[in-house]
């Protein structure tokens, strides 16, 4: 588990703090992602709502018979 003052230990930890901004930053930027989860699949992007049967639809093309 992750205790409680494991957790108030992290969020005063400045240096975590940027290095998880600079991914989000990156992230938002980069790959325009503005919310989690979202998925890239082959280089594509898809929102993290999709369901089960949706990224099926999306993937089983690419694996082939």
């Amino acid at each position: 588990g992750f205790s409680q003052e494991k957790f108030e230990s992290c969020l005063r930890d400045q240096k975590l703090f940027e290095g998880v901004n600079e991914v989000k930053k990156r992230g938002e930027e980069k790959f325009k992602v503005n919310s989690t989860p979202t998925f890239f699949i082959n280089g594509q992007r898809f929102p993290g709502n999709m369901s089960i049967a949706e990224i099926e639809r999306v993937i089983k093309p690419m694996l082939g018979s």
